[in-house]
């Protein structure tokens, strides 16, 4: 099927919710949204046994067993395999953390990913 047809195919919205209405273009979409509703998770870590609703949460998450920890916090040196992780430490962490929120940013600390520096917000 050429591009465009499969593009358009994307409008038809044909696939509904029938707990909140919100509509799909595709049946397996609407399978794994239904499973917001459910609290189904069959996606489950072989390492750990949490379990994931979708797919690539699963895949996502099992880069935090992987020994290839690329995002570094600027402040403490905690590293985190997944980018995301290392948000939700600044988040909820490191920069609430009295006594390291008080600390500057370790300087001496090399980034380990390629712009982990960037991720500080203020």
């Amino acid at each position: 099927m050429p591009a465009l047809a499969m593009h358009l195919l994307t409008h038809n919205l044909s696939h509904k919710c029938a707990v909140c209405g919100k509509a799909f273009s595709r049946p397996w979409l609407l399978q794994g949204h239904m499973r917001s509703h459910t609290g189904e998770k069959p996606f489950g870590c072989a390492h750990c046994g949490k379990a994931f609703a979708d797919r690539s949460n699963l895949r996502a998450h099992m880069q935090t067993h992987s020994a290839f920890k690329h995002y570094a916090c600027a402040r403490c040196n905690k590293s985190f395999a997944l980018k995301s992780y290392l948000n939700k430490h600044y988040e909820s962490s490191c920069l609430k953390d009295p006594v390291l929120g008080a600390l500057p940013l370790n300087p001496t600390s090399p980034p380990m990913g390629h712009d982990s520096r960037l991720l500080l917000r203020t």
